[in-house]
């Protein structure tokens, strides 16, 4: 059994749950780069995005046939005719043979991802976030072909761990200015002095004859005025990417 927590580039939790054994591998090839291993729960903690290994492969000219390099756990070969997969097609040059390796790369290994960067250069990224990368093999055996980073990723841009953040509660900016108004529509309290944008707002409001929900809304402006003629509590819940949720009551009470 696999436990994985997925979070999107803002940090923001999108899911979080258990996966059987064996399936681990789909999960990632799913949300590769945007996951961490373990779950926790998406309302108490969001993501510090870590950043992905990357390695430069250098090519001053063309390989020989049969010549070869590793990226990750495959080994690649220089050949005349790409007939099979972990094949490159040398080529005329090494601008062309840059075009070759991305092409192969892209088609049979799918744990990294090759950018043909500036003619005569290839940016190899793993797929994964985290130090993790830095151990991948990253080495060649090719003649007019270096790459950096010492036999592994990481030579041009190390990686580096997400990190799970407790998220703070929305009280550190959001609190009533007073606990009661009068229900008579002029009557006002402000919630908020500097509320993130946009900060979601959910009201319920309890009255006598039951409890209704209003319409959940976004406040953009930093806080929440609100004024009403219904007698009755107002549970207010709002919601901030970063920060845990905060629900708050008001009373509106007889003018």
């Amino acid at each position: 059994m696999g436990l994985y927590t997925v979070f999107d580039a803002s940090g923001v939790i999108i899911m979080s749950g258990a996966c059987p054994d064996g399936q681990e591998y789909l999960y990632k090839g799913a949300y590769y780069g945007m996951m961490l291993d373990g779950t926790t729960n998406p309302a108490e903690f969001y993501v510090v995005d870590g950043a992905k290994s990357v390695g430069t492969m250098t090519l001053a000219g063309i390989s020989i046939e049969d010549e070869t390099f590793i990226i990750d756990t495959q080994t690649f070969t220089w050949k005349a005719v790409r007939v099979n997969p972990f094949e490159v097609l040398i080529g005329a040059d090494a601008p062309e043979s840059v075009i070759n390796i991305v092409t192969a790369v892209t088609a049979d290994l799918p744990t990294a991802i090759a950018e043909d960067s500036t003619g005569n250069t290839v940016k190899v990224t793993y797929i994964y976030t985290g130090v993790i990368g830095d151990t991948v093999d990253f080495s060649t055996a090719s003649t007019n072909l270096t790459m950096d980073g010492a036999g592994h990723l990481g030579g041009t841009t190390p990686g580096v761990d997400a990190v799970l953040t407790e998220k703070p509660l929305l009280t550190t900016v959001a609190t009533w200015d007073k606990t009661t108004i009068d229900a008579d529509g002029v009557d006002a309290a402000t919630l908020g002095a500097g509320l993130p944008d946009p900060t979601s707002i959910s009201i319920v409001i309890i009255t006598a004859q039951g409890a209704e929900q209003i319409v959940p809304f976004d406040v953009t402006d930093g806080s929440l005025v609100l004024k009403s003629l219904i007698i009755g509590m107002y549970s207010v819940t709002a919601r901030a990417a970063g920060y845990k949720d905060y629900t708050v009551s008001i009373t509106a009470e007889t003018p």
